[in-house]
């Protein structure tokens, strides 16, 4: 239970550093430069996806027995299907529903944010063991 508990401290630190980039990038790029939804979503997406693997591989978060490659593949597979469901719920909350896009954008990246943190534990990315 320890290491979980400092394991989702990892994830979170790591997390919110990245959400604050993501937020402010995604309404700078939206509202301000006046970039598409989906393209400005996608970038965004895509940056955080390099940065946060990268992190977390520093920070040593995930299983160290794992295999590099193995734990790139995983990764990218689950990022990769979050990512696909960020965009479309980004884009759906601002452009179909009207919803503000700071509020879309923070209710999308906390949801998904938690969702990954227990795919990556199914995954085995993370482990209970030293």
């Amino acid at each position: 239970m320890k290491k979980l508990v400092l394991d989702f401290s990892k994830y979170t630190i790591v997390g919110i550093i990245v959400t604050i980039i993501t937020i402010s990038l995604t309404w700078f790029l939206i509202d301000i430069g006046n970039l598409h939804t989906i393209l400005a979503t996608s970038l965004v997406v895509v940056l955080a996806h390099l940065i946060k693997f990268y992190s977390y591989k520093k920070i040593k978060l995930f299983n160290r027995r794992q295999v590099a490659y193995l734990q790139f593949t995983l990764y990218t597979v689950i990022v990769f299907c979050f990512s696909i469901l960020h965009i479309v719920l980004v884009w759906f909350l601002i452009d179909i529903l009207y919803l503000p896009t700071l509020l879309s954008v923070t209710v999308v990246t906390v949801g998904i944010f938690l969702a990954r943190f227990i795919s990556f534990k199914i995954a085995n990315l993370i482990t209970d063991k030293d």
